[in-house]
């Protein structure tokens, strides 16, 4: 059987055409006017109106009092497989679930192998992790478990630090993981400025991870329009009405990050602080060949952008990165985000990202793997390896315990528009397969 398309939720759906939305109850309306990013940031991450910070949407198949997940040896096959989720999602409310969450203990299992093989084949004795965005604390539950199981001398030693933007799901980090982890700890800051402030490391193999985070890292918008290459801004413009506006390419941000991730010679990246002016940019033809062919809209990783940035300057340590390579029902444009929201177990998915209620819907966007290995890799210095998620954990996946009884493996068959980027550790990386 091929591969499912996920995106988060396998319920059906209604669509909802574009239209204009109220922002929250203590909004200043007419007063407030930013790039398509920061619209998105306060959208999913603004203290007690975001997506994220304001609602409890991320989903547990063990419940957050329990380490076990799904028991797929008590489950005939793919029909089975499909309704049971269909039956979490129904009766989980706004939430959603993940692969983390899913495939629990089996996903983070297999990453903790993998690092494991890494820190080995590199010599290293001390393991020092950085996750970030862990949701529940699902994720670090299989992989300390994993560790303490295999390898007791390096859990003794390691360190597992979570950074997470929302308090909420914060505290629930600390009781679920750090109560029975030692080493875990929580960070409640944004990863970014984590990193920026990081004091000097200590010698070991550090290693940074992103389970399903940078697709809900905001992004920009640039549109061609008459040759020429336009910033998209959202407008506050009164009684609760948000609009997009178009405006003349000039965020540094912005040129840097579509400077890095299209990577050809004719837009003028010899030097990391060589960024394209729009008028060396301002070809129709040259713009789509960066974009895509045939694409006049595009939605750039500025924020991702930076964290790589930021993880190049400070830090020397071994990345993974997994998340959606490709999106059913995205927006127009490459790397066009979903837009979705959940209420009473029925998904809903927009138009627009102005279709919905600021805070009432999540925004996630695909990523570019090919593109970002060769970011990672001009920033660094460092080959990656980019990887279907499926390759990787029939690699380092124990594929016995998440196989059905009548042979379909969801963690192998599912998620097939799910992808990794394995920062060189230790040269232990399967064979690319992107």
């Amino acid at each position: 059987a091929g591969a499912t398309i996920f995106l988060r939720c396998t319920q059906p759906h209604v669509h909802i055409g574009v239209r204009e939305m109220a922002g929250p109850a203590g909004w200043k309306a007419g007063e407030g006017e930013m790039l398509l990013r920061d619209y998105v940031a306060m959208s999913l991450y603004q203290e007690e109106v975001g997506y994220f910070t304001g609602r409890d949407v991320v989903g547990s198949v063990s419940g957050k009092g329990s380490n076990q997940g799904l028991d797929f040896s008590e489950i005939l096959g793919q029909r089975e497989y499909k309704e049971v989720l269909d039956r979490m999602y129904r009766e989980g409310g706004e939430s959603w679930l993940t692969p983390s969450e899913i495939f629990h203990p089996w996903y983070a299992r297999a990453v903790a192998r993998y690092v494991l093989e890494g820190m080995e084949k590199n010599g290293q004795s001390k393991l020092i992790v950085m996750e970030i965005g862990p949701g529940n604390g699902t994720f670090a539950l299989g992989f300390l478990d994993y560790v303490r199981e295999v390898n007791s001398q390096v859990y003794e030693s390691m360190e597992y630090e979570m950074v997470e933007i929302s308090a909420s799901l914060a505290q629930t980090q600390r009781e679920r993981v750090c109560g029975q982890h030692a080493c875990a700890k929580v960070t409640n800051c944004d990863a970014s400025n984590r990193i920026r402030d990081q004091a000097e490391e200590v010698e070991g193999f550090h290693v940074l991870m992103g389970m399903e985070v940078l697709d809900n890292m905001p992004h920009d918008k640039v549109v061609v329009k008459g040759g020429k290459l336009y910033e998209a801004w959202a407008v506050d413009a009164g009684n609760g009405v948000w609009r997009e506006e178009l405006r003349m390419l000039s965020d540094p941000q912005l040129r840097r990050a579509l400077s890095l991730w299209g990577l050809e010679s004719e837009i003028g990246i010899e030097t990391e602080s060589v960024v394209p002016h729009p008028s060396r940019v301002g070809s129709m033809d040259r713009l789509r060949r960066i974009l895509g062919v045939g694409q006049d809209t595009a939605y750039v990783p500025t924020v991702a952008t930076g964290l790589l940035e930021g993880i190049a300057r400070r830090r020397k340590c071994h990345v993974i990165f997994a998340d959606f390579d490709h999106l059913p029902d995205g927006l127009g444009g490459l790397n066009g985000p979903v837009v979705q929201s959940k209420r009473r177990g029925t998904n809903t998915v927009h138009r627009g990202i102005f279709s919905a209620p600021l805070g009432t819907a999540d925004i996630f966007f695909p990523t570019d793997f090919e593109r970002l290995g060769r970011v990672w890799t001009y920033l660094t210095g460092e080959q990656a390896t980019t990887i279907k998620h499926s390759t990787f954990c029939s690699r380092f996946g124990e594929v016995e315990r998440t196989r059905c009884l009548l042979g379909f493996n969801p963690l192998l068959e599912d998620y097939g528009n799910f992808s990794m980027l394995l920062g060189d550790a230790g040269n232990c990386c399967p064979t690319q397969n992107h």
